[in-house]
């Protein structure tokens, strides 16, 4: 959606007063000029500067004692670590990874002076490094790159977009004739199809000092953002109960295995009883004569061999019973603890993620989008109203003098 205003000062102007920036990342920050540079004017508490030019460090030493909180660094920035060339042009503010030649098709004049391997890194593993100043607090909410490899850049800042509600870019309108340009600088439409796809939307495109060239105002889409948040709380809550439906299973399966045991425990005591009252009746059969005695003997021997036959038998299967429901019984200690640690996770991350949506939602509110709108129709009704003016002077200018 492109906004009805040409001034991307006062866009952006608007923008702050409904997500206001508290953590700016600015990279290429050249000669400290720019319409970019719009936000030094704002009450920003946080911000890093970056440039892969070590002369631009020179006038950014001053603001240091104004903002303590602010950094200042030298990087050179690529969709992948490694080493690369720097090339110095004759204009500084198109020095950079792009050669100067292939830059021809925009300023036919544009030389290369010298050039520098440096060694790039991306923009994530730079925020994330211990190393880095103040590495901690590099969780910009406002993204702003003004070179013309603002794609590539990108690209290595996956983790770094996901905190950001507004990105703003310096690209290609469209892809030009010159194949070395298209092959190297970003584009527009190139933009588009990275930053749409993760919750972002195109609010407006300023000129740029090069009619071929612009600025891209990206701001998140925080109602597709909220929707995503509660689909991912659903799934959550589905995963919960699979968890704990897994979890009843274990249980049931402990208690028909207890169930088992205690009836086989019982069969084994109603053999002992057994085996003893036959043994008193062949006791009390053998004092009556021995040849009954003996008979009595032998099927004792008999008896009391299968009972041990059996009670062997009986007392390996609770033997193992037991083991399988000291087994079962871990297992299912493990599974409740799984479970009852994947739905903490889940409930904290959901936590997490809801109350950030929330609070970034509730920053962006309907009646600041109002406002907004408000303001914008101002602007429109004021440009409409300075058309008119003109015409009339015109009128007024070309009117015959005679008449």
């Amino acid at each position: 959606m492109k906004l009805l205003s040409r001034d991307s000062d006062t866009v952006a102007e608007c923008l702050q007063s409904v997500c206001p920036p508290s953590r700016v990342l600015h990279i290429g920050v050249g000669s400290g000029s720019g319409g970019m540079h719009i936000w030094r004017t704002w009450p920003v508490e946080r911000a890093w500067l970056i440039d892969a030019n070590p002369a631009s460090m020179a006038w950014m030493a001053p603001l240091e004692a104004d903002h303590p909180a602010w950094r200042f660094a030298t990087a050179t920035l690529a969709a992948h670590a490694g080493s690369t060339i720097f090339y110095h042009a004759s204009n500084p503010g198109e020095s950079g990874l792009i050669p100067p030649a292939a830059l021809r098709s925009l300023w036919p004049n544009l030389e290369q002076l010298s050039s520098t391997t440096q060694q790039a890194v991306t923009l994530d593993s730079l925020v994330t490094d211990p190393a880095a100043p103040a590495a901690a607090d590099l969780r910009c909410d406002w993204l702003l790159v003004d070179c013309l490899t603002s794609l590539a850049i990108l690209h290595g800042a996956a983790d770094t977009l996901q905190h950001c509600g507004v990105v703003w870019l310096r690209t290609l309108r469209a892809a030009p004739s010159v194949d070395s340009v298209n092959t190297q600088a970003t584009i527009l439409a190139q933009l588009r199809s990275l930053l749409e796809p993760v919750g972002f939307r195109l609010a407006y495109v300023a000129d740029c000092n090069h009619p071929a060239l612009a600025e891209a105002i990206f701001v998140r889409d925080w109602h597709a953002a909220l929707c995503k948040s509660a689909q991912e709380n659903q799934a959550s809550a589905a995963q919960a109960a699979m968890l704990q439906e897994a979890l009843a299973q274990a249980l049931r399966r402990e208690q028909e295995h207890d169930s088992v045991l205690g009836e086989l425990q019982v069969r084994l005591v109603q053999l002992e009883e057994l085996l003893d009252q036959q043994q008193q009746a062949c006791r009390h059969q053998a004092t009556s004569a021995g040849e009954a005695a003996a008979q009595c003997q032998t099927e004792w021997e008999t008896l009391a061999q299968q009972h041990m036959q059996d009670s062997t038998l009986l007392q390996d299967r609770i033997t193992q019973l037991i083991e399988d429901k000291a087994a079962l019984s871990r297992q299912a200690e493990d599974d409740a603890q799984a479970v009852m640690n994947a739905v903490a996770d889940s409930e904290r991350r959901c936590q997490d993620r809801l109350d950030s949506v929330r609070q970034e939602a509730k920053q962006q509110g309907e009646a600041d989008i109002e406002r907004l709108t408000e303001r914008l129709h101002q602007l429109e009704e004021e440009l409409i109203g300075a058309a008119a003016q003109i015409d009339l002077i015109k009128d007024v200018l070309l009117r015959d003098p005679a008449s």
